[in-house]
């Protein structure tokens, strides 16, 4: 089965990352229920902030295809620029509070800089975060 570009596109109103409501919607609106126990038995790679599952995008149309299509392919965040502040960051890992960004930022799991209060986060330290955590 090859990937369609049509395929692809059904989920282009989705964000990057995607939490567990989005995700059951886009496997056709099963029980968030089943979803949780999805990701806690590793059938669609994820990761936590704090209680919350975060999945990125890419895995779940990876899921949906059984693993016909390789995600080196797809591209993260591209509507993002290189360099972006913790609110940024909140929106790219799927809507999650401040207060958990800052955490993550203060425990180094994402590497920033910080210049007169305001942290400065690279892209590519978002998605290597995101990938080494799923």
């Amino acid at each position: 089965m090859k990937l369609k570009q049509n395929q692809l596109l059904a989920f282009d109103e989705y964000p990057d990352i995607v939490d567990t409501d989005e995700l059951c919607q886009m496997l056709g609106g099963i029980n968030k229920k089943i979803v949780q126990r999805m990701l806690r038995n590793k059938k669609i790679p994820s990761f936590r902030i704090g209680r919350l599952y975060k999945v990125v995008k890419v895995h779940v149309i990876d899921y949906i295809l059984h693993r016909t299509t390789p995600l080196d392919n797809i591209v993260l965040f591209a509507d993002y620029p290189a360099t972006v502040t913790t609110d940024v960051l909140c929106q790219m890992l799927g809507g999650i509070c401040k207060w958990m960004a800052l955490t993550l930022l203060h425990e180094k799991k994402i590497y920033s800089i910080r210049i007169g209060g305001v942290y400065y986060i690279a892209k590519e330290d978002i998605i290597a975060f995101v990938l080494k955590s799923t």
